[in-house]
């Protein structure tokens, strides 16, 4: 029972979430998380067996001085970073970005300590390098009925960002 005594229909079953659903054509164009991952899987498959019986490229050898270790970076340093980063979010990143910007005098310590142990240990924590990939149409102009018009974006964790942005400088 409903409020006022009136029956509660049951709810609708549930579809699989849509990633694009646009009224720009008169048929209705959905394509589902799941039609995505199997068409870029697939692309990336043909592209593999396209070039599985390639020869190795040459790569010419060049000298280039490879570092041994990355210098520590300074707690100083990792709040200029932060500090300066936009404000963009990614949905893996634990906080929101504003919040840790307004945080980052009591975590700049542990960012610090972080971002130098993957320096010393030469690896980044691998749940930090996930990525969220989302289709985007090529151009406005292309058939958003054509999976072809899609290219995929990743969306980066915030940390893995700015870690990057440290290791390069």
């Amino acid at each position: 029972m409903g409020l006022g005594g009136g029956h509660v229909p049951p709810e609708p079953p549930m579809d699989p979430p849509l990633l694009l659903k646009t009224s720009q054509s008169t048929t209705s164009v959905s394509h589902t998380a799941e039609d995505f991952a199997k068409f870029f899987r697939s692309k990336v498959n043909k592209i593999r067996q396209t070039t599985a019986s390639a020869p190795p490229p040459n790569i010419a050898d060049r000298s280039c001085s490879v570092p041994s270790a990355f210098d520590d970076v300074t707690v100083e340093e990792i709040t200029k970073i932060v500090s300066s980063a936009p404000a963009k979010h990614c949905s893996l990143d634990p906080i929101p970005t504003w919040l840790l910007k307004r945080l980052l005098p009591l975590l700049s310590t542990t960012l610090t300590q972080i971002c130098n142990a993957s320096f010393h240990e030469v690896v980044f924590p691998a749940n930090l390098k996930e990525a969220i990939v989302y289709p985007r149409l090529k151009k406005s102009t292309l058939n958003p009925d054509d999976m072809n018009s899609f290219r995929p974006i990743s969306n980066l964790s915030f940390l893995y960002q700015r870690s990057l942005s440290v290791s390069s400088q």
